[in-house]
Formats: C-alpha cells, structure tokens, sequence
C-alpha cells in the first residue's frame, strides 16, 4: 500500500509510464518507455505485462530507480500533467512508499524523515530510524563544523580538498564505496564552431589532460583512473583494456601544428582568424573542481590553447546552463544507475532540444555510434553486450565527445555510533540502505 493506506498496484506502473510519455508533464528523460506497445494487467492488478516494439535490456532497471518509481495514481490522476512538477508534492511529497514519509519540508534549510508505519517491510521491524534530518548547507565549511562539533551524524559527496581533517575528527569514520561507478567528465560543445568541427582539438586536449595530477593533486588521491563512462561496479560496462589516450603534451603540440593552429606571441595557437580559446565551465562551490580547472587550464596552455574560467551554481549548469547549450567544455560528475546502459548522454535523440530532453549535453550526433547503443540495449547476453560496450568506447576515444578525467571515490563520514552506513556504488546515493542504519542505544 501507499503511505496513505491505499492499494499500490499495477494502475500505478500503468499510468506512470503514460504520464512519463505525455510532453505535457515534461519528463527529463522518457528512455524506453516510447516502446511500450501496449500493457495488459492481470485481474488481481499484481502483475503487468509490457508489450515492447523491440528488445530493450535496461528496461527492468528504469523501475527501480526512484527517477522513475511509480507514482500514486489516485493522488496525481485528477492534477493537469503540466502542473505535476511544478506542484508542491515535488518537494513536499504527500504520498510514497518507501520507508520513510517526509514530515517537514524546509527547501533551502531541511527535509524531516519519519518512519513510514505502512512500510511493505515494517513487520521486519524496517526501517530501524525513527526519523532523520536532511539538512541543506551552502558551504563546505559548514559542513566540516557540523561534523567537528558534532551537530551532524553523516555527510556525503564531501570536499576532497579537506580530507585530512574529516579523516581526523573524532569517533568519525571517512567510507567510500570501492565499487564506484561515477566518472568526471569533460563534454565538448559540438555546437562551438572549433570543437564540433576539429578532431585534432579535441585529440590534442585529451592527450594534454594529466590525469594522474588530477587524481592526486586536485582529489587528493579520492579517485581512480578511468577513461570511458563506465567505472569498476559495471559489468558489463566496465572495459579494463580501454585504449586510454596518454598523457603526451608533446605529440599534441605536434598535432595541432600539423592541423595548421599556429602559436602567436603570447603563447597560443589561432588559424584562419580563429583563436583556441575556450570557456571553461563547472559547478562553483566545490574546491576540488576549481583545482582540476586550474591543472586543465595549465595542461591546456602547454599546447596553445586558452582556458577561461566561469562556474555557476549547481542548479543554473544543470537546470540551463548545460541544456541550452551555453558551454564550450563543460564537467561535472556524472553515473548510471542500476543498469550500464550509456544511451541518455550518446544517443541523437537524446540532444536537449529548447533546453529540455535528454542529457547529450556534448550535442554531438553519430548515427553509427546510435546503432551500437541500440545494439547494447537490445543484448541481453552479458559477453555480447559488453562487445557492444567496447564499441561504444572505441568511438568515444577516437572521436572524442567528452573526455573521462577520473572515477572519484566519493567518501561520506558518519559517526561511529552509525552501523550499516556504506554510500552506494551508483551516483549521489548516500542513503541508498537508508532504512538499515541503525546507531548505539538509539542515539545518533
């Protein structure tokens, strides 16, 4: 059942995948569910059969995402589609079903958890927290003081650029996943007349990247080296015998001499009345992100090409910034979730169009690059799929979309009190066992 006690059924599943299809609701992303034919739905209302138009793997695993969980038809069925996301459930939900409800909604201060009675494990005595505390903090220093002094139980996704002193709070423990999936990347702008249009640019940028210094100087050894979408928690995906570009400043400055980018008098390269000089873009707020800019800008300067800098906050890059188009050379981290399926940020159709759609921020288009992701989509043999993935990683490394720095090894902190606090492999997913933490005598 819903938290409100009503039925939770295969009319839920049934009107979310219509409701994520209508362009009147407005969905980030409808991977997938344009295939859906038709569904049919057994009598008892457990059990609903979907009539694809073509084989698709990662279909099981769109539903288990909370992106996409099913929504509660008798709460959403009488709103207008357009007013859903723009209502107050968004950030205040009213009815769920997972093991917590939300009791207080403070957008900008915190969000109050409790536990949900109507939980489907309850009688397991799940979830074992009464109550937790999202709090909303703007500075990394906040949240260093609120770990120093006690105040908070746990943090995530934490400035690596202080690790030292999280690792010497204490009764503080720092925990990262081994297993991450996430990788920093670098898109280019296909849009950019230069980058769209010069491999050599973007050949020579990638063979300029020390990654090693990212890794080590900027994470502060928080991460591990990666060069295609897909880190170690895939498989298939991951690709330990990728053809990693190497680090090699002096073959690039070939390259770009042989493509004609002469250096002037200040140091940087211009051809035809065109400059290499590019904006250089990421979320502000994070030091470690200002770190990999400032080695990037210097790397990139060793070849002739100029980097400028501008960084906006985290909900004007993802919310605008990205999808409009606006960047030369965008990062930011990025991870699939339970399935390797890298189609969202390849896939043509997945160009954001007016700012809204998919997450192919790198605007970039390649119609057999689109049939190797169709081929993977469709594979459900692991051996088959992963020579799909080898594929999709050759053109990524050839043809240079985006370039992969690192995987980061995002450590979260929690109090020794705390038991069974382990962030998850797969992107921001700090509570993923939320309802398994438990702490010593009750307090946390």
């Amino acid at each position: 059942v819903w938290s409100d006690g009503q039925p939770y059924n295969a009319d839920d599943v049934d009107f979310t995948w219509k409701l994520w299809n209508n362009p009147k609701f407005g969905a980030q992303s409808t991977v997938g569910f344009p295939l859906i034919q038709s569904t049919t739905i057994s009598a008892d209302k457990l059990t609903i059969t979907f009539h694809l138009s073509q084989p698709f793997a990662p279909f099981a695993s769109i539903w288990t995402d909370g992106l996409y969980a099913p929504l509660p038809k008798h709460h959403f069925a009488s709103v207008d589609p357009s007013k859903i996301l723009k209502s107050s459930d968004n950030l205040d939900p009213q009815v769920t079903s997972g093991p917590f409800t939300m009791s207080e909604s403070r957008p900008g201060d915190h969000y109050t958890m409790v536990r949900n009675p109507k939980y489907y494990q309850a009688a397991q005595g799940l979830p074992y927290l009464d109550k937790f505390i999202l709090k909303v903090v703007s500075s990394e220093d906040t949240v260093l003081k609120d770990l120093q002094s006690g105040a908070a139980t746990s943090s995530w996704f934490l400035d690596v650029s202080k690790i030292s002193a999280y690792k010497a709070i204490p009764n503080y423990t720092v925990i990262a996943n081994p297993a991450a999936s996430n990788y920093e990347m670098a898109v280019f702008n296909f849009k950019n007349p230069i980058l769209g249009k010069d491999l050599e640019v973007r050949k020579a940028i990638a063979m300029a990247i020390d990654h090693q210094a990212l890794i080590s100087t900027a994470r502060q050894g928080q991460a591990v080296p990666l060069c295609t979408d897909h880190g170690k928690a895939f498989n298939p995906g991951y690709q330990a015998d990728a053809a990693c570009p190497t680090y090699d400043p002096a073959a690039a400055n070939k390259l770009l001499d042989q493509a004609g980018w002469v250096k002037g008098s200040d140091g940087y390269r211009s051809k035809g009345g065109q400059k290499l000089e590019f904006m250089y873009t990421t979320t502000s707020g994070k030091p470690w992100r200002l770190a990999d800019e400032e080695l990037i800008q210097a790397n990139l300067k060793a070849i002739g090409i100029k980097i400028n800098i501008k960084n906006l906050q985290a909900s004007s890059y993802f919310g605008t910034f990205l999808p409009n188009g606006q960047h030369d050379i965008g990062e930011f981290e990025n991870s699939y979730n339970y399935d390797p399926d890298d189609g969202s940020i390849l896939q043509c159709n997945q160009i954001p169009v007016n700012g809204a759609g998919g997450q192919n921020y790198s605007f970039y288009c390649n119609k057999q690059l689109d049939k190797l992701v169709l081929g993977e989509q469709q594979s459900g043999d692991p051996t088959a799929r992963q020579q799909f993935f080898n594929q999709i990683h050759q053109v990524e490394l050839t043809d240079y979309p985006f370039v992969i720095l690192y995987s980061p090894t995002d450590p979260g902190v929690a109090k020794n009190s705390v038991h069974n606090y382990l962030p998850g492999p797969l992107g921001a997913s700090e509570t993923i066992n939320v309802w398994k933490w438990w702490c010593d005598n009750g307090t946390c």
